[in-house]
């Protein structure tokens, strides 16, 4: 299913639930969303849109939410086990294509209770703006969590024109990545607005870089959270960022359901305070990939997700994040992690945003190359990356429109290596 408006995605995920029909929400961003239909088998697609899609197509209209009355002929029967699979989303794709992740009702029923409860949780009668779509689990998330609450919610808003909904409608919570918090920042300092109503601003998706934290905090909403999660997992950590101290890699305490553990190469569990490949599990975790077995045996064992991220948990379950395992870049006889030359880079003068990636080269090493947004002064960039870092400095810059990243908000490094492969430069 894809549908534009998100008042109607969400009267259809329930409508064809209570008729026992799973649900496949496809993202907003085109080429996931073409990797979604190419992915799985589909009879049908339902869509609000005028573009081509595979199969048969159901034109949605927004006037089926006028319809008042039951057709008392339809057999609402749901579902008849709790481990049928209710909803098929798309995996965030940071490291490779987009995959089908099919949920159990049992398990989306845990993960939208457990958004009840917490700091995070909604107030009944609260009003709740939402920086993204269905199609990010996050955002299904905190949709119906808000629904089961009691609240009101504002979904998909744009960046830029959610500060005057705060302000005009005396939202009580906020919720998006980074960087679409980040443009919401850049319009309520140009424009300072009324943000009095707010009592918790959640960035979620990829860690919050400190200046943009400082700025929430200071002119926004001194309650902020950063989260932690994956579709394949649900929410597994969270973090009050001022009060942690603005640490860049602390991701957040892990909550009572969730377990995460650093590994070795061989599975062996290493001690706390020890850096490791990250695993987790939780009563929610999905048990793979739909029609993937072989992705699926590569990410999933023994009720284990591996999804090739870098860290260690700490005695008291705080969950530090230090970087992406397939994200790594080999050069000169080290790895490198792209996301600390991307939190030395941020800020630099006229730099909108960046990201650091590899280009594959010829001896299987990784030629550095940094992606950026803005209009900088690039002699004097590249000095201080040269300063910085040394023999690790970008050897190349790519100039870019945006970074491209997901529904979430997490960085899309592999796409940014293509698009040198192909040379769109």
């Amino acid at each position: 299913m894809y549908a534009i408006n998100p008042a109607l995605q969400c009267a259809l995920v329930v409508a064809l639930n209570r008729l026992g029909v799973a649900v496949c929400i496809l993202p907003h961003e085109t080429p996931r969303r073409k990797a979604g239909l190419e992915a799985l088998r589909y009879d049908w697609v339902l869509t609000d849109s005028d573009e081509e899609t595979p199969g048969n197509k159901i034109p949605l209209a927004l006037e089926w939410l006028t319809t008042s009355e039951p057709d008392p002929a339809l057999a609402l029967s749901g579902f008849s086990n709790a481990d049928d699979t209710c909803l098929i989303l798309m995996s965030s794709g940071t490291t490779s294509a987009a995959k089908p992740i099919g949920y159990t009702v049992r398990q989306m029923e845990n993960r939208i209770i457990w958004r009840g409860f917490g700091e995070q949780a909604t107030h009944s009668g609260e009003k709740t703006a939402l920086l993204s779509g269905l199609a990010s689990m996050m955002g299904f998330h905190i949709t119906f969590g808000t629904f089961w609450g009691g609240g009101t919610m504002y979904i998909g808003w744009d960046a830029e024109n959610v500060a005057p909904l705060i302000a005009n409608e005396r939202i009580d919570r906020l919720f998006g990545s980074p960087p679409l918090l980040s443009k919401t920042m850049d319009t309520l300092e140009a424009t300072p607005m009324d943000m009095s109503s707010l009592r918790l601003v959640y960035a979620g998706g990829d860690s919050i870089p400190v200046p943009l934290a400082r700025r929430v905090t200071e002119k926004m909403c001194k309650n902020l959270l950063g989260g932690f999660g994956m579709n394949e997992t649900g929410q597994i950590a969270s973090v009050s960022v001022a009060r942690s101290g603005f640490q860049n890699n602390l991701v957040g305490y892990l909550y009572p359901w969730a377990e995460a553990q650093s590994v070795d190469e061989d599975d062996k569990v290493l001690p706390l305070d020890t850096e490791g490949r990250l695993r987790f599990r939780s009563a929610s975790t999905s048990d793979g990939y739909v029609e993937n077995p072989e992705a699926t045996a590569e990410f999933f064992k023994d009720g284990w997700f591996y999804p090739g991220d870098v860290g260690w948990v700490t005695r008291d379950r705080m969950l530090v994040f230090s970087g992406r395992r397939k994200e790594f870049l080999k050069a000169k006889g080290a790895r490198i992690n792209p996301s600390k030359i991307d939190q030395l880079v941020n800020g630099q003068p006229g730099i909108t945003e960046c990201a650091a990636f590899g280009v594959p080269s010829k001896d299987d090493l990784d030629e550095i190359w940094l992606g950026y947004a803005g209009n900088p002064d690039l002699a004097a960039l590249q000095a201080f990356c040269k300063e910085k870092l040394g023999d690790f400095a970008p050897a190349h810059y790519l100039k870019i429109d945006k970074v491209p990243r997901n529904e979430s908000g997490k960085i899309l490094r592999w796409r940014l290596t293509e698009m040198v492969q192909e040379g769109q430069r």
